[in-house]
């Protein structure tokens, strides 16, 4: 039986996807995160912004309380152009951690972070922004720490975690030939094409002051990934969707050979600094 449903939104287009975007604290308190176009979508008084900042669509994250009846605290948080929330985590300190992809060359990154300058195409909707990783305070009323991630094409991050160290592990799909990846990573160059989408993985530190390890993996075709978890030993494991026959796969692994008329599914393993695919396979 259904035990409580609520409507959210205002007088124009309000999104979530499903999946990625809603969270649960240690008092049961539901928070769900996402872009939307109403102005005037229900805010509460005294959270970080109040008032919706233009462009296309601002993200938003909203906090509910466990039997729905209440908005405990609601916040817009963007710049002037597009911007949509994409992933969200309560981590065990009560702060929200949302994960996004912006357009607007004014997003409200915080000093000392490690990117303030957005890098990518500012245009809008719909990816083809830089990747915004953002921490809020568990009452909605701070932006703590916010930052840039990407290059000059659009960079779309899918799920994001908080790992056992405090850093933010982040996947998703770019473009960007020249998204920033470490001097040790796996795969430096993206094998997407000039307009070809490769799988990212990126590790940010816990200050957001430091991209500690990032990569791409993909083909010559696309590739996309949609999951991602961590192990107790630090192993990054993500999962998603590619097209590219010549995808990176492991000696041994289940299956070396693409099947797919179209797309097949990947599951890929990496170590904890991104240096080494340690396992992948099609699965198709």
């Amino acid at each position: 039986s259904m035990l409580a449903s609520t409507f959210y939104g205002g007088s124009s287009g309000d999104g979530l996807w499903p999946s990625s975007v809603h969270a649960v604290d240690s008092n049961g308190n539901i928070y769900i995160t996402g872009m939307t176009a109403s102005s005037d979508l229900p805010m509460t008084s005294g959270t970080y912004d109040t008032t919706y900042n233009g462009g296309d669509a601002d993200a938003y994250v909203a906090k509910f309380a466990p039997d729905l009846k209440t908005l405990l605290a609601a916040t817009f948080i963007g710049g002037s152009g597009y911007d949509a929330a994409l992933a969200i985590q309560v981590g065990s300190d009560g702060y929200i951690y949302l994960a996004g992809d912006t357009g607007s060359t004014d997003f409200p990154v915080t000093p000392g972070s490690y990117d303030t300058t957005h890098n990518g195409n500012s245009q809008s909707p719909y990816g083809v922004g830089d990747v915004f990783v953002a921490r809020l305070s568990p009452d909605l009323t701070q932006l703590t720490t916010a930052t840039f991630i990407g290059g000059s094409g659009h960079d779309i991050p899918k799920k994001m975690l908080i790992n056992d160290s405090g850093q933010y592990v982040i996947t998703g799909h770019t473009n960007s030939g020249d998204f920033p990846v470490s001097a040790t990573a796996y795969q430096a160059t993206k094998a997407g094409g000039a307009q070809g989408e490769d799988c990212f993985v990126a590790v940010l530190s816990a200050e957001m002051t430091d991209l500690t390890a990032a990569t791409f993996l993909g083909g010559s075709e696309d590739d996309f990934c949609e999951g991602l978890c961590v192990n107790s030993a630090g192993d990054i494991f993500i999962g998603g969707w590619v097209r590219s026959q010549d995808f990176p796969t492991t000696a041994g692994a289940y299956d070396t050979d693409y099947n797919g008329h179209y797309y097949d599914g990947f599951v890929s393993r990496f170590s904890s600094d991104l240096s080494t695919l340690t396992a992948s396979t099609y699965l198709g």
